[in-house]
């Protein structure tokens, strides 16, 4: 009984902080990458145990303090610090992230693919909600191979791209704007011009 009213306390948290965000289930859901009936169950305290990337993911989007979303056991579990805190924290803003920019990026009808690249590109490195906070390598490889597969290239043209343009991207972001508003074949047009 006593953890079921802990359960309880902290579902009445989570749903305090979203009434008072103004947000919905479904919206919570969208973040977490999990079904508006799952926030439903954490807030009824039908969940036994939230996994813990949940909460951390809970408390960056409801700013509920990280500690408050701890049971018990968890508290006085001397592995469960600031550092665990952090790296979940880590984690969850990265997903949140690569959502953010894959929602974009599927919402927009670029013209060009070197447009979509160089949008990719600029958004992996910079956004005013993240402060400094950047992909790796190897996510916006995903971003990027996942571009390449809708328009069509194969999937071992797609990763080669992918691997070569998220890592100009993350070393060196700047030349990624010359490839603003050119497309592909008159890039390589271009490159034939200059090499007769």
């Amino acid at each position: 009984m006593e953890n079921l009213s802990e359960r309880e306390k902290i579902g009445q948290l989570i749903r305090l902080q979203r009434k008072n965000k103004k947000m919905t289930q479904a919206q919570v859901g969208k973040f977490l990458a999990i079904g508006k009936d799952v926030i439903s169950d954490y807030e009824n305290g039908k969940v036994k145990v939230i996994p813990f990337e949940k909460r951390v993911q809970l408390s960056i989007l409801l700013d509920i303090d990280a500690k408050d979303l701890l049971y018990e056991q968890e508290k006085e579990n001397v592995s469960i610090g600031n550092d665990a805190i952090a790296k979940a924290a880590y984690v969850a803003f990265k997903e949140a992230k690569i959502r953010a920019i894959s929602e974009f990026v599927n919402s927009k009808n670029f013209g060009s693919l070197s447009e979509a690249i160089y949008k990719i590109g600029y958004l992996s490195q910079c956004d005013e909600n993240a402060g400094e906070f950047q992909l790796d390598l190897e996510n916006t490889g995903i971003l990027y191979y996942e571009e390449f597969l809708k328009r069509g290239l194969s999937e071992n043209d797609a990763l080669d791209l992918a691997k070569f343009f998220a890592w100009l991207c993350v070393k060196n972001p700047k030349v990624l704007s010359n490839w603003y508003d050119i497309t592909l074949r008159e890039k390589i047009a271009d490159g034939h011009k200059e090499s007769k």
